[in-house]
């Protein structure tokens, strides 16, 4: 590097003879004092110095080669990024020039420091793109869940479906006191003139009343158990109350028998 520092400083003092001596500078003369400055700069470690020198100079007389200097001096202050972004210049303005190996080799070695290392002495200054991952997987296919509400009218539709229970059963037992109320009756319509009464007629005309009183009873409370029920368990089908409360508690008496039904609806 020392020879190309050289070269650049006889570059720029190269300047025709004249007759006459000058008074003043040229921009060459100029620029190749301050690369001297730097290259002193430069050997003395500071070379945030030699940089500016050889910026200078550059405005001055614009010799591509200081571009390279300004990347070596960027490489030596630990500035890989701001070194390759000088080298690439130098490549970029003067590609034939007298410094390009060397500009190419120091391009290269700060790309494979950076990690680009597949890059080639063609593409120094514009490494290949990295190729792009693979996209991620696709999500896994969403599952719809029905969960299905609580029925709010569970409650009166399992009290009408009781309260028919309990109307079914006292249909059934009026039924059947009918039956021994009918047999209790045929008892005394049958009995012929002339025969003697059972012993126990009075008795029996005593149960068939009874019977026939609990035939009504019973008859009368299963149907409306029923009529209920059905009620119950219709508003529960339909309307869903949120909640319902229904008592059925059977009631008899010695000659009567019936229900109560209590709740809130």
């Amino acid at each position: 590097m020392m020879g190309i520092r050289t070269l650049v400083v006889l570059v720029l003092a190269a300047a025709p003879a004249f007759a006459q001596p000058k008074t003043t500078p040229t921009p060459k003369e100029q620029a190749a004092e301050l690369v001297k400055r730097a290259i002193a700069k430069s050997d003395a470690g500071d070379h945030q110095g030699a940089i500016q020198l050889y910026l200078d100079a550059y405005k001055l007389a614009p010799l591509h080669t200081l571009l390279s200097n300004v990347g070596t001096e960027y490489q030596k202050d630990g500035k890989p990024y701001d070194a390759l972004r000088y080298f690439c210049m130098y490549l970029e303005k003067d590609p034939a020039g007298v410094n390009v190996n060397y500009a190419t080799a120091k391009a290269k070695a700060i790309q494979i420091e950076l990690g680009n290392k597949d890059v080639t002495d063609a593409d120094v200054c514009k490494p290949k793109a990295a190729a792009a991952p693979p996209p991620p997987p696709p999500p896994p296919p969403s599952k719809t869940v029905v969960h299905k509400a609580p029925d709010p009218g569970r409650t009166m539709k399992l009290s009408g479906m009781a309260v028919g229970g309990v109307g079914v059963v006292a249909v059934g037992l009026g039924v059947v006191f009918g039956v021994k109320a009918q047999n209790a009756t045929a008892v005394v319509n049958d009995h012929k003139m002339g025969d003697p009464w059972p012993n126990d007629i009075l008795a029996i005309e005593k149960r068939g009343q009874r019977d026939e009183n609990l035939q009504i009873g019973l008859l009368v409370g299963g149907g409306a158990a029923l009529v209920l029920g059905g009620a119950l368990y219709y508003v529960g089908y339909s309307k869903k109350p949120a909640e319902t409360a229904v008592t059925v508690r059977p009631i008899a008496t010695p000659t009567t028998a019936g229900l109560a039904i209590g709740g809130g609806f």
